[in-house]
């Protein structure tokens, strides 16, 4: 008896994740009735030997060495080789809820879908272990996509909103007969895309479901989506989607819609440090922003075509790059000089003054860059008792005012927040204002 489903999963060094990656596919309610094709590229951090461990304790669970490192190599061998009747790509620095596949499985039989997808939640791993989960609704302006069976094909929403591989699972016979691969370049950078608008582009049956049933890892330094030559990696997969895949794109706005959003998504985060000024990088900035004038100036894409913050990001690249780069990073600056200040003050402990989504906010930001806090103090503590596993107390009960790194994190009444730790007895050069 076949599969019902086939789940390929490309590995290259990522020894840290790949048991709780693994697990979460062991723990899945259909896991006897899953073909695990574990594809390696050649890692050399223990990974292999753990994937080699995993092959040897389940029958269903396959290693496969890849020639290539390449992402889109892995999967498509991964593809060539499926035995169940649909196929999910599951990245391995991540992990799915236990009854992600068979949700979606039961639904696309029933269904007889092309693909169904399910919402994610974008996640990292915090300094005191805790994993912090933000969901992901990918339809948030428009939920009426949800839950019943749709032809994507002409849906500009779906073109603007879905641009993920791994959060569905796709029928193998219609990738097949659509030759609907990934382009096989070396590294793991953005290979999906190609994928995804040819998927679109090719079914008539579809479905999202609001379930949030995958978790993506945000906080893995190499991940694709942290590399400042994004912009390179999307330049190369449009361009040979446009080329290769032209006669068999029968919604080319839907394209450029998902092209036009990307590119100001990766601009504004290149202009942070000026790196699409960068000789590597330019040519790539100006291909993409050459193809996405002609259709604005061909009425392709409109300004009601998109979302308001990636119009408004769009016009001040197109006016003024250079000067959004200078404000970009002046932004940035008081941030950056925040974590400075803490690292200065050394081994004394941070707490943050504020618990609402201010200080959330900037407990992740201080975290992601190596300042540990040790609590949270907030005036309404008790409605709040902890965040990201960190306690949430009140003022009153913190101590070793000398040993510790206030810094308050409130919007408006920030002013007010100092006063009281500087009548509580706290220094000024111990107390820090974050700043959105």
């Amino acid at each position: 008896m076949n599969p019902i489903l086939t789940v390929i999963l490309p590995s290259l060094n990522v020894y840290p994740y790949i048991d709780k990656c693994i697990n979460s596919l062991i723990s899945q309610s259909v896991f006897s009735e899953l073909e695990v094709l574990l594809i390696d590229a050649g890692s050399t951090d223990g990974t292999l030997e753990r994937l080699y461990a995993y092959e040897k304790e389940y029958s269903n669970m396959h290693v496969i060495i890849s020639e290539k490192k390449s992402y889109g190599y892995q999967v498509n061998l991964g593809i060539s080789m499926a035995k169940g009747s649909y196929i999910a790509i599951l990245e391995t620095d991540d992990f799915v809820m236990d009854n992600m596949y068979e949700t979606l499985y039961k639904i696309a039989k029933d269904n007889n879908l092309d693909y169904v997808k399910s919402d994610f939640y974008r996640f990292s791993t915090m300094l005191n272990g805790y994993e912090l989960l933000k969901p992901d609704n990918t339809f948030l302006h428009n939920e009426k996509i949800y839950d019943h069976v749709i032809d994507p094909t002409f849906i500009d929403d779906v073109y603007k909103c879905d641009y993920l591989i791994w959060r569905g699972i796709y029928k193998t016979s219609f990738l097949k007969e659509n030759g609907i691969m990934l382009r096989e370049t070396p590294g793991a950078a953005f290979q999906d895309i190609g994928f995804v608008e040819k998927v679109i582009s090719c079914a008539d049956r579809a479905m999202y479901i609001k379930d949030t049933l995958y978790c993506y890892r945000t906080d893995r330094p190499t991940a694709s989506m942290n590399s400042g030559k994004a912009i390179i990696f999307s330049k190369d997969e449009f361009e040979n989607l446009f080329d290769e895949w032209k006669d068999r794109l029968p919604h080319v706005k839907g394209v450029y819609l998902y092209m036009f959003q990307s590119f100001v998504g990766n601009i504004i985060f290149l202009l942070k440090g000026k790196r699409i000024f960068d000789e590597d990088v330019y040519p790539s900035y100006k291909w993409l922003k050459d193809k996405i004038d002609e259709a604005v100036s061909k009425g392709v894409i409109t300004k009601d075509d998109v979302f308001p913050w990636v119009w408004e990001g769009y016009e001040r690249i197109c006016n003024n790059a250079e000067g959004l780069a200078d404000e970009l990073a002046q932004s940035e600056r008081p941030r950056m000089e925040l974590v400075e200040a803490c690292k200065e003050h050394g081994n004394k402990r941070a707490i943050i003054f504020g618990a609402g989504n201010y200080g959330r906010e900037c407990l992740v930001y201080l975290d992601s860059n190596g300042i540990k806090v040790d609590s949270f103090i907030d005036n309404n503590a008790g409605t709040i008792n902890e965040f990201a596993g960190i306690p949430v107390v009140k003022p009153e009960d913190i101590s070793d005012l000398d040993d510790t790194t206030f810094i308050v994190a409130n919007k408006n009444h920030y002013e007010m927040m100092k006063k009281q730790l500087s009548e509580k007895g706290v220094k000024d050069a111990n107390i820090l204002i974050w700043s959105r």
